[in-house]
Parts: C-alpha cells; sequence; structure tokens
C-alpha cells in the first residue's frame, strides 16, 4: 500500500494563517509524530488523525475489541474521529498505567481532547463514560469521543501531560487545565477536584505569567514552554531537576529555566526536559536514571547540559528514560534506556544504569534502511517517518505500539502496517 504523505504542517501554527496579525507570535513547528507512552499517534496530508497501541481509556477512539497482554489495544492503525482535520496531536507521555490521553487542534482552533479523564479533558462531565481495562484495573472516567475544550481564543498548540493538559493561543497566552498536584497548572485559581479531590481545575485557567510564547510542552507531572525570545519557562515537579530550577520544590510560578539558554524548540520526557538550539546543539537537564540526558553519565542535573557531540541536530524527542534526535542527514540517534531496544542500535555491550538496564548514556546511531524526516520517543519506544512518508517503530510493542499487527517486540526499525 502507497503510504500517505504526512502532514508537515504545524502542530502548534507556526504558518502565517495561525496568526492574529503582524504582530501575533510565531509559534514553533513541531513534528508529525506524536509518540504517546504506550500508544502512537500521526497525521496526514488531510489531517486525519492516525493511532495504534494501548486503548486502555478510550484513547484511541472505540473499542476494537482485540487484547494485548490482556488489554484493550489496538495493534494496526486506525482513524480517530473521521471527519475531523486536525492542525495538529498531542499523545499523553502516560507514564502511569492509570493515564492515557489525546488532545488536538482541529482546522478551526479548537482544542479537542478524549482518552481518560481524571480533569485532564477540560470539562466537568455529568455522567461520564467508564472505560474498564481488562487485566484487573478498575474502570476509570474517559470520553472515546473528542471533547472540544473551552479555551479562550484560538488554540494553536497543545500539550498533554499525565493527568494535565496546556493550550497555546494565538496571541502567545497560556492555558492548563487538569491536575495541579505538583503546581503543572502554573496557576494559584485552581480547587479541590476530581475523582480523588486533589488540587485541579476543570476548566482551563491562565498560566500566571505575563510573556507571549511560542511552545508549550507537558512531561509527567511538568511543564515547559519556550518564550518569544527563545527562554525556557518551567513550573511544576521538580524532583529531578527537570525544571532547570534550583532546589527540589518546584511550584506553580513559572520560572526562566537557570542557565539562561536561548532554544528554538523543547521537549519534555517523563521527568527529563530539553531543548534545541540554533546551532543544531540539544541541551539537556532533570532525570538521568537511564542516561537520558546524554552526556555520558547517569547524575540527574538542574543545569542545562549539552549533549557532547558535533552532530547538527533539526528535531528532539524525550520520552520516558531515553531520547532521540534527527540529525540533519536524515540519521536519527538516541539515548538512554535500552531495555525494550528502543535506541534501535545494534550495540552488543551496552552499559548499565540504576534503573534502566541496558542503557547507553551517549548518542547512538540507529541501524535504519532509510533517513527520516520527523521523530517521536514514547514510553519504551520510538517511532519516524522517512522521507518517502513511510513510518517505522522499535522497541516495546506489548500493547500494538509498534504498529505492526504482531505484538512481537524489535531492536530494529519495523515498518508500519496501514
Amino acid at each position: 500500500m502507497t503510504p500517505r504523505t504526512p502532514l508537515l504542517l504545524l502542530l502548534v501554527a507556526g504558518a502565517a494563517a495561525c496568526s492574529d496579525g503582524p504582530s501575533a507570535p510565531q509559534a514553533v513547528p513541531m513534528p508529525v509524530l506524536s509518540v504517546g507512552g504506550v500508544f502512537t499517534c500521526q497525521l496526514d496530508a488531510d489531517g486525519q488523525a492516525t493511532c495504534w497501541g494501548a486503548n486502555l481509556w478510550g484513547q484511541l477512539g472505540d473499542d476494537t475489541g482485540v487484547e494485548c497482554d490482556q488489554n484493550p489495544c489496538t495493534p494496526l492503525p486506525t482513524p480517530i474521529a473521521p471527519g475531523v482535520q486536525f492542525r495538529g496531536l498531542s499523545a499523553s507521555t502516560a507514564s502511569s498505567i492509570w493515564s492515557g490521553h489525546v488532545c488536538g487542534i482541529s482546522t478551526d482552533f479548537t482544542a479537542l481532547c478524549w482518552g481518560v479523564d481524571h480533569t485532564q479533558l477540560g470539562q466537568e462531565l455529568e455522567s461520564p463514560e467508564y472505560c474498564v481495562a481488562v487485566n484487573g484495573l478498575v474502570g476509570q472516567p474517559c470520553s472515546r469521543t473528542p471533547l472540544a475544550v473551552p479555551v479562550p481564543g484560538r488554540a494553536v498548540g497543545i500539550a498533554s501531560g499525565d493527568f494535565h493538559t496546556c493550550a497555546l493561543t494565538a496571541d502567545g497566552a497560556l492555558w492548563c487545565w487538569g491536575s495541579d498536584s505538583n503546581g503543572q497548572l502554573g496557576s494559584t485559581d485552581d480547587e479541590l477536584c476530581g475523582l480523588y479531590d486533589l488540587p485541579c481545575s476543570f476548566a482551563p485557567v491562565r498560566v500566571s505569567v505575563d510573556l507571549p510564547f511560542v511552545q508549550v510542552v507537558a512531561g509527567a507531572l511538568h511543564t515547559c514552554a519556550l518564550a518569544v525570545n527563545g527562554t525556557a519557562y518551567c513550573w511544576g515537579r521538580n524532583d529531578r531537576g527537570q525544571l532547570a530550577h534550583s532546589g527540589v520544590e518546584g511550584g506553580k510560578v513559572p520560572g526562566q529555566a537557570a542557565g539562561g539558554m536561548g532554544f528554538v524548540t523543547l521537549t519534555a520526557g517523563r521527568r527529563h526536559t530539553c531543548g534545541l538550539t540554533r546551532d543544531g546543539a540539544v541541551w539537556c537537564w532533570g532525570d538521568n536514571s537511564g542516561g537520558q540526558l546524554g552526556n555520558g553519565t547517569t547524575v540527574p542535573t538542574a543545569l542545562e547540559r549539552r549533549v557532547p557531540v558535533s552532530t547538527r541536530f533539526t528535531q528532539v524527542s524525550a520520552g520516558w528514560w531515553h531520547t532521540c534526535a534527527l540529525a540533519e542527514t536524515g540519521i536519527a540517534y538516541c539515548w538512554g534506556s535500552d531495555v525494550f531496544g528502543q535506541l534501535g542500535s545494534t550495540l552488543t555491550e551496552p552499559a548499565t544504569c540504576a534503573e534502566a538496564d541496558p542503557c547507553n548514556t551517549r548518542p547512538l546511531a540507529v541501524a535504519a534502511p532509510t533517513r527520516f524526516m520527523a521523530i517521536g520517543a514514547g514510553g519504551a519506544h520510538t517511532c519516524a517517518v522517512d522521507r518517502s512518508g513511510a513510518t517505522y517503530c522499535w522497541g516495546d510493542n506489548s500493547l500494538g505500539q509498534l504498529g505492526t499487527g504482531d505484538g512481537q517486540s524489535s531492536s530494529q526499525p519495523v515498518r508500519v502496517r496501514g
């Protein structure tokens, strides 16, 4: 089957068509892939969303009746929300089996969310559906269909964390909703709510910093945003230094990254963050237990540290315990945890890391048969799109997240069926 050309537009509306006028900030482009913790989503040239992998909480739409490891899954690419055209998607990194949602921006600049709902879908449902996973898990409130989020203004970007979501509007403002257990909403305007009566907000609240932003990214329990001048601001949990602030408390107030670096794009993993500079260098900070910072150590750091290679990168994507980047040449590089082969390398003697065995603390070239133009790192798998539009994935496939339909994990890139 001839692959459809992927959508090479923006997740966060960098094109002039997405601005409110000549003074509106131009938002950061994003890759065509959005790789979640245990599932994967992609856009085609028509703006149609296609996803595959775990479907425990309705994040991939209707239940197909297929099971992977005794849990609902969709092991082959499946259209999501037919008839809805998207400008971009954000699949939750979902570091917990209880989390998993997807949000997107439609062509009319509406924010839409679906999947598990612990307030991260952006509205309080009077009679929510309950999705029930097979493997002995308790049913959770969810929505299998996209719900419109009342974001003030035109939404041009979106980021899905574990239990929270944030959106960027065309005027550069940031709005967040969902769990605020660690201050990840960046606002003091929350309350005790949701299934577990914890700090949260059902409706979008304005992030408490008066700056124009061009990108927002979300980790498990932290959020970062890129200001129009290239400065990174982060808030939420800081137990591993993922905010690039001194101390471990973190908090609700966005703070400037301590190193004062200037970035062109950011990415947030489970408990680490990375940025790409204009000269093609990758800098990372936060958790490093799997070697995911790429600096040759497993020591966490609250200061930006450069990944020490001379390669010029064009994209970077942070997963749970690994990170991947795409070079100008189209060669993919990955580093960090390699427990499930998510680095895509032929390395025969990997290193040993504190919470990830095996691993590699420096970038390794992915053993791919092709050159790529987009890449995304998920929980324990990685996917990339090559220059012909074909999608390849590698790593864990226990819940169908490689899109091959056979449930077999792979340490080498395998082509997604469809």
